[in-house]
């Protein structure tokens, strides 16, 4: 942010000293003005971090400490509730016939991963599979229904690849992100967007209640 903010200054000076220039030379065009002002924009746009080209090898990078989360359908569960939509819609959303599917990211080489508490519907073990198709048994050792996170530990012969955890404080509106899981079973599904927005309270919200 510091060499294009610096760039910016440089630009805006010659802009400026272009822009004397026009005044003490009356006799440029209209059209010269506007391939002065072209060209300035056209390298401010030059310094901007520019999209990549592919996202393959972050892909590669991270793809393998993605683990899909299994868990048998609660064969106690009131099917004929209709009082929760939110969950009838994450279930139809998320469950096969005979199973539930979500995902869960490696974060230690330990066998530490995260995932959704929602996912995990109370239960306190569940199956997990990694990319190479070999099934675990993980336990729940730590959940936050307020801001829908849960801490498995895989039990299995590690080291595990784990993707690096990053500082959330220096995210940005409009940066680049990329969602890895496995929908319906399908492995390494990749999606890719911007940030939209940063954590906001809505109106009449809880304390601690963020979008």
């Amino acid at each position: 942010r510091s060499r294009i903010g610096e760039a910016l200054t440089t630009y805006r000076r010659a802009f400026e000293s272009a822009l004397s220039d026009v005044e003490l030379r009356r006799g440029m065009t209209a059209s010269a003005v506007s391939s002065i002002v072209i060209a300035f924009l056209q390298g401010a746009a030059a310094e901007r971090p520019q999209p990549p080209a592919s996202f393959a090898p972050v892909v590669e990078a991270v793809k393998r400490a993605v683990i899909t989360v299994v868990i048998p359908p609660d064969p106690d569960a009131d099917e004929g509730d209709d009082g929760d939509v939110v969950r009838r819609l994450f279930d139809a959303l998320t469950s096969l016939p005979n199973r539930t599917l979500g995902a869960a990211v490696m974060v230690d080489a330990g066998g530490v991963a995260v995932t959704g508490a929602r996912l995990l519907r109370g239960r306190a073990a569940v199956d997990v599979i990694d990319v190479d198709g070999r099934r675990f048994r993980a336990t729940v050792v730590g959940r936050d229904e307020r801001t829908d996170l849960a801490v498995l530990r895989v039990a299995g012969p590690g080291p595990f690849p784990a993707a690096r955890l990053a500082n959330s404080d220096e995210v940005h509106v409009g940066d680049w992100v990329l969602a890895l899981g496995s929908p319906f079973g399908f492995e390494a599904t990749v999606s890719a967007g911007i940030v939209s927005a940063r954590p906001r309270a809505a109106a009449g919200a809880a304390p601690g209640d963020s979008l």
